[in-house]
């Protein structure tokens, strides 16, 4: 009689550890399936942050100003009508305070109505009358060579567009880059670009 009960224990003792093994083997089974599900999910995520980082990383470059080094200015002095106009060249004139009045008016005569394409941080796109106005800005900084920072600032330049031009403005936002072209005018004091518009734009390659 102890036998048959000895053999039965043995019995269930067997069943009661397959069981657990066989349990076990279902945890470790749904276990590796999380951790594969997981393994995909924390990937994904991964991969999103690695493309919003290199975005802002981008974006922030973008956003960088118009870096001058002190001594090192470019001569706008020896620009001439017709020639590009870069924005670097025109921010060396615009902070010159050595330059005499003689110099500043003689680059601003053939600076009058130069084609430019320049690089600029949106402000405010609004419509007046006829046409829409738009903020924009050239944000700069003039260093030693190797040094700090010795002046840095923001230069306004307005811009003017045709109504036609409205569709191909509506994917500018404040505070983002856009490649403006324009004719330059420098009267009375104001940074202005004429017939204005969007670099790459179906409008603008019309």
């Amino acid at each position: 009689m102890s036998d048959k009960k000895t053999s039965g224990c043995v019995v269930a003792a067997i069943v009661g550890a397959a069981v657990m093994v066989a349990v076990a083997a279902l945890i470790a089974v749904f276990l590796f399936r999380g951790a594969v599900a997981g393994k995909k999910v924390i990937a994904a995520e991964f991969e999103k942050m690695r493309v919003e980082s290199d975005r802002v990383v981008a974006e922030a470059a973008a956003l960088q100003p118009v870096e001058l080094i002190r001594g090192k200015l470019p001569d706008y002095s020896t620009y001439q009508v017709g020639q590009p106009l870069t924005r670097e060249m025109f921010i060396a004139w615009r902070t010159d305070s050595t330059a005499t009045s003689l110099v500043q008016d003689t680059f601003r005569e053939k600076a009058e109505g130069a084609d430019v394409s320049w690089n600029l941080r949106a402000g405010d796109l609004r419509l007046e009358g006829d046409h829409i106005v738009g903020s924009f800005y050239i944000p700069y900084a003039i260093a030693t060579e190797g040094g700090p920072r010795l002046q840095t600032g923001i230069e306004s330049v307005r811009c003017e567009f045709a109504a036609g031009e409205r569709e191909s403005l509506l994917n500018i936002r404040r505070e983002q880059m856009a490649t403006i072209r324009g004719k330059l005018t420098l009267q009375h004091g104001e940074t202005l670009l004429r017939g204005a518009r969007q670099a790459g734009t179906e409008v603008e390659k019309e």
